[in-house]
């Protein structure tokens, strides 16, 4: 069962250049659809959370436009602009769900206008200190679509890494 809340209160605690708690952005929203299924009070999402439209952010790697990654545009990309990408061996792509879920399955597309294959594995943590891998293919020549199951595990952040 998830609890929800009448009213909430955000209350700022620390600032390291002076004594003010500066806010940019609050939403609060309400649906008139179904409330969602939980575990263990995290809500198990019905949709794609990882978009821009969800309230997810890229928070790491390399974009001409800062959530090109997670735009929801899968059409129109080229070495111009629609991708997000990381200098092997050094960093990671990191996404950043709006609030904690418990999810079971992830897909991204990999660069596919040429011949080239990759090889990656993505982790998964609520407090990105602890993280937990949930698909390996470090060892497999992947390329396009990927579509990725996994046990389900509460989540805030993916880490992708080539």
């Amino acid at each position: 069962v998830c609890s929800f809340s009448r009213y909430v209160r955000l209350l700022g605690t620390n600032n390291t250049m002076n004594k003010v708690f500066h806010v940019v952005s609050f939403k609060c929203l309400y649906a008139t659809s179904p409330l969602p299924r939980c575990e263990a009070g995290i809500i198990v999402p019905r949709h794609n959370v990882a978009s821009v439209a969800s309230s997810a952010a890229v928070v790491e790697g390399v974009a001409r436009v800062r959530n090109a990654l997670i735009d929801g545009k899968v059409t129109k990309y080229d070495w111009d602009s629609g991708y997000t990408c990381h200098q092997l061996g050094n960093g990671a792509i990191v996404v950043q769900l709006a609030q904690p879920y418990v999810v079971e399955s992830c897909s991204l597309l990999l660069w596919d206008c040429d011949d080239r294959y990759y090889s990656y594995y993505i982790e998964a943590s609520t407090d990105n200190k602890t993280w937990t891998v949930v698909a390996d293919k470090r060892s497999q020549q992947c390329k396009s679509w990927q579509r990725l199951t996994f046990p389900p595990i509460e989540v805030v952040l993916f880490r992708i890494a080539g």
